[in-house]
């Protein structure tokens, strides 16, 4: 199996996609492995480089993990790229100038009837032409660029139906956006990110763009990137974004970021369109014995115009974790004020909030086997937050999980979460406010051997309401190695709710005159 990633943290992006090689062969020795990954692959100065390197291993017949770097599990939720070993002793490395074109084009032709004279042939044609290029301007530095690209040979998004009040976001899949990506990652926790590559060419093609990416010996990343889009070779919006990483000592750094956006290009604007900026500042400082403890945060300010009304906001996010050990805690405090606009170039999920939440970690017995359990984990956490215009409370979640082994290799895992009353801000789609009902879900699962070729799984999902409403779901799941190299999955799962209650509209039922009840045809403010 081949795979290539980048890893940042304890996340890893599998869109990256690099050119390299491998062979495999088993000896009398044992089973080796032989990897070729060019030099114009990698960034890193001439001369001696010194590169960290880590090999891991996985033995699911034990359900075991090894590394020939080795770090506890204690640390495992700092990061383990700090602990890889290094890899000395390579001299006279002269990286290789990268230079690559992708061209294409594509013609059509077509035979239809005449729209003007009836049972008349008409033809017409159709060429287009792009190319994609990507310049190694040093060892690390890279120029990528595209002039009216074609993104045809790319995976499509899955589909996917959302009816809650959140956009769905995508993975970036397209090649042009995947070089240099990590430098550009900046955001909010969970709530968003500076910067969102879908947004160009999500309205409108792109014809023509241009990113420059590099790292310096000093520790400095810089990333640009500059795009146009919209039809018939008429630039109707304009991107540009701009990044800047300083790594300090250990795992510390700060940066900062500036996007841009233009709409009035269009000819379609009419005085209608948006232009906004977005600048934001972002660190992260390890402090503590054995630099325990993480403080990280982001701070931005977005200026927006828009049909002659300006709206201008900020938004930031500061968390203090303790990142290792086996009890742990985690902390956050973020506050969007109402009119934090960064949609144009990036994503944000919602604004008008001020939140407060805290965790606590625990890896119960040292993650040391003990009873029926080879390990477990629990989970403790609660939220709480206000909207930031008006300070309307927006309510209190509390909630626990645990996973864990047992000896037998069987995964089991628990959830139980608790709402209280607050107003909702978000489900009546901007017209106000709604109270929500005190609720209570919970949730257990339990999978038979994970070493074995067949592996079964059972869950089930319930929740209740101070109402009375209730619903529950059962779910079964089972998977099989039918090969190395062919693995199938049968999952069926169940839902069942009654009374649970849910907002549809602001207005009354009303009866016409045949006795059939309606929703009333305006909607208001709720009552």
């Amino acid at each position: 199996v081949q795979f290539d990633a980048i890893l940042e943290g304890d996340d890893d992006d599998d869109s990256w996609d690099a050119v390299w090689g491998y062979a495999v062969r088993v000896t009398p020795g044992g089973w080796t492995a032989e990897f070729r990954i060019p030099f114009s692959q990698l960034r890193f100065t001439g001369g001696q480089p010194s590169w960290g390197l880590n090999f891991q291993r996985e033995i699911p017949r034990l359900g075991e993990e090894s590394f020939w770097a080795p770090f506890t599990l204690s640390q495992s939720n700092s990061g383990i790229v700090q602990f890889f070993g290094r890899l000395e002793g390579v001299s006279s490395v002269r990286p290789r100038r990268l230079m690559q074109a992708v061209p294409y084009t594509l013609a059509s032709g077509s035979r239809f009837e005449d729209d003007e004279l009836p049972g008349t042939a008409a033809y017409g044609d159709e060429i287009d032409a792009g190319v994609d290029f990507k310049i190694g301007l040093s060892p690390g530095v890279i120029l990528d660029a595209t002039v009216n690209p074609d993104f045809g040979q790319v995976e499509a998004d899955p589909a996917e139906l959302n009816l809650g009040t959140f956009e769905t976001f995508f993975e970036e899949r397209r090649p042009f956006f995947l070089e240099g990506t990590q430098i550009f990652d900046n955001g909010f926790s969970r709530d968003g990110a500076l910067v969102y590559t879908r947004r160009v060419g999500g309205s409108a093609p792109i014809l023509a763009a241009a990113k420059l990416t590099g790292r310096t010996s000093s520790g400095l990343s810089f990333g640009t990137l500059a795009a146009a889009t919209g039809t018939d070779l008429d630039p109707g919006q304009l991107y540009a974004v701009g990044r800047l990483k300083q790594e300090l000592s250990g795992q510390n750094y700060v940066g900062a970021t500036l996007t841009a956006f233009d709409g009035t290009p269009s000819p379609l604007c009419d005085g209608g369109c948006a232009r906004s900026v977005v600048g934001a500042a972002d660190w992260q400082y390890r402090v503590g014995p054995d630099e325990e403890y993480q403080l990280e945060g982001v701070l931005a300010g977005s200026l927006r115009d828009e049909a002659e009304a300006t709206a201008r906001g900020f938004a930031t996010y500061i968390g203090f974790d303790q990142v290792k050990g086996y009890r742990r805690f985690g902390s956050g405090l973020r506050i969007y004020s109402p009119d934090f606009r960064n949609n144009d170039v990036g994503r944000f999920r919602q604004t008008d909030l001020v939140d407060v939440n805290g965790a606590l970690i625990r890896q119960w017995n040292d993650n040391e086997p003990f009873g029926p359990l080879r390990r477990l984990n629990s989970f403790l956490f609660s939220s709480t937050g206000w909207a930031y215009s008006d300070g309307t409370y927006r309510g209190l979640e509390i909630g626990t999980s645990s996973s864990g082994q047992l000896n037998g290799f069987q995964e089991i895992g628990f959830n139980l979460t608790v709402n209280t009353l607050g107003d909702d801000m978000r489900e009546t789609r901007g017209l106000g406010p709604i109270k929500n009902l005190t609720r209570a879900s919970a949730g257990f699962s339990i999978s038979t051997d994970t070493r074995r070729q067949f592996v079964g799984g059972l869950g089930l999902d319930g929740s209740a309401d101070a109402d009375g409403g209730y619903g529950f779901g059962p779910e079964v799941e089972i998977e099989w190695a039918a090969s190395d190299r062919v693995q199938l999955r049968f999952g069926a799962e169940a839902e069942i709710a009654r009374g649970l209650r849910a907002w549809a509209a602001n207005e009354g039922f009303v009866r016409d005159a045949d006795g059939r009840l309606f929703i009333g045809a305006e909607a208001g403010a709720p009552g």
